[in-house]
């Protein structure tokens, strides 16, 4: 039985502004590696060795950080380019035919998770299901569609869209899915549609076996699609809340009350600079900022003025912020704009 996994990387990332003018969402620094490992690597895990993703926003971006991530993994890769796009579901079409396999396990390009898949993996294979979703419940405060799970632990429905019926408590999808190659007759349609709101619940309403792995006490998850969330994922990472370890090659953030430093080889200060953990800086070169920290990480080539200070704030690669003096706290800085945030 041949395993392939999908990676969910076309979006154009509106929500997130102008960080995704420079960068395609999955190609965005996160503590200066691209969000893409954090799926690729979730599926490389699992023991999966090829993949598909597919590309339309700054698609040369996108298949620069593709191929070299799965290259740094050692996972076979193909491509999809999408001149216009394609929703999830056709999506998924033209990657299926791209990378064939009996089962393919898909993950949202924007999803920073830390648990091991192969056992919903192997769940699901054991199931007989047409498809599997991961879900967990529903965030405090969260306003996603819910989905809806009868007492088998089938879904009856999906954001919004099905028969539904039998909702005891909201569930919400995690972003990661399995199907077999059952489900490749309800893709075979033409243009852009959605597998969540096309797909999925007609299969529902035909009475296809589509099962729930509802995790009761959820791993570390967050969809990185907003500026609030890039923003409270990194403090997330730095308040060793994620394992962080099987993605960048020397995690300093192993407990939950941290005090680590992490610099890159390069850096040097200005006199007088103090120092607040957690802290990464990756940037080359002399920072002359007054106070640095807590939380606050630093890519390449970032500049910054005399006496100022950040708190929890990320400050991306090539960054220029030189306004001496200034106290900058909660947001992100990108290129000559700094973005307060909540």
């Amino acid at each position: 039985m041949k395993l392939a996994g999908l990676v969910l990387c076309a979006g154009k990332g509106t929500r997130l502004g102008c960080l995704t003018q420079k960068w395609p969402k999955p190609a965005i620094p996160l503590l200066g590696q691209p969000l893409l490992r954090f799926p690729l690597a979730l599926l490389a895990k699992a023991g999966i060795g090829e993949v598909g993703i597919n590309l339309h926003h700054l698609p040369r971006k996108m298949e620069e950080a593709a191929r070299a991530e799965a290259a740094r993994m050692k996972l076979g890769l193909v491509l999809s380019h999408e001149e216009t796009l394609l929703g999830t579901g056709g999506g998924l079409r033209e990657l299926t035919r791209l990378l064939p396999a009996d089962t393919w396990v898909v993950v949202n390009g924007d999803v920073v998770l830390s648990m091991e898949l192969k056992p919903f993996i192997e769940a699901h294979l054991a199931s007989g299901a047409e498809a599997s979703l991961l879900l967990m419940p529903m965030p405090e405060g969260a306003t996603f569609n819910p989905v809806e799970v009868d007492a088998q632990g089938r879904i009856s429905k999906v954001a919004g869209h099905g028969p539904g019926g039998g909702l005891e408590r909201p569930w919400h999808f995690m972003g990661v899915y399995a199907f077999s190659a059952k489900v490749l007759s309800y893709l075979d349609r033409p243009g852009c549609f959605d597998i969540a709101h096309d797909v999925f619940p007609q299969m529902v309403a035909e009475g296809r076996f589509i099962r729930a792995h509802c995790l009761q006490e959820p791993p570390y998850w967050s969809d990185v699609g907003t500026q609030e969330r890039f923003l409270r994922t990194h403090h997330d990472l730095m308040a060793g809340r994620v394992d962080g370890s099987p993605f960048f090659p020397h995690w300093p953030w192993s407990t939950p009350t941290p005090e680590a430093i992490y610099l890159e080889s390069g850096v040097c200060f200005g006199r007088g600079v103090a120092l607040a953990p957690p802290l990464w800086i990756a940037a080359e070169g002399k920072l002359k900022a007054g106070r640095l920290g807590p939380f606050v990480s630093i890519g390449a080539g970032v500049q910054l003025g005399e006496g100022q200070s950040f708190q929890h704030a990320v400050l991306l690669e090539g960054a220029t912020l030189l306004e001496a003096g200034r106290h900058y706290v909660s947001g992100i800085a990108i290129d000559n704009h700094w973005l307060p945030l909540p």
